[in-house]
């Protein structure tokens, strides 16, 4: 098992909701990995790449706050596919981990 399978089996049975404790890491595993940040008036779906500075914008504006962040409902991590999304390719042969 990966250490990218290892950390979202970790999570889906806990509803897929990522800590601010864990996000580094599931940015670091897969960066691309969608995810969505739901806030008191909207919800935004970005990378998980991207969630920090997301999160720091919306403290910075003071307009809104992030009530928590989670896998999207149609991750195939909900159906026991944990690859990454993010697929590296070599010539023409997609390498999947």
């Amino acid at each position: 098992m990966t250490d990218l399978q290892k950390f979202l089996s970790s999570i889906v049975p806990n509803g897929g909701y990522i800590t601010s404790a864990n996000i580094d890491e599931l940015a670091r595993l897969d960066r691309l990995r969608q995810v969505l940040i739901r806030c008191n008036g909207c919800r935004l779906v970005v990378a998980a790449q991207h969630v920090k500075h997301v999160i720091e914008m919306i403290d910075k504006a003071d307009i809104d706050w992030v009530r928590d962040v989670a896998l999207l409902s149609s991750d195939m991590a909900f159906r026991g596919d944990y690859r990454s999304v993010t697929n590296a390719v070599v010539g023409n042969a997609p390498l999947v981990a």
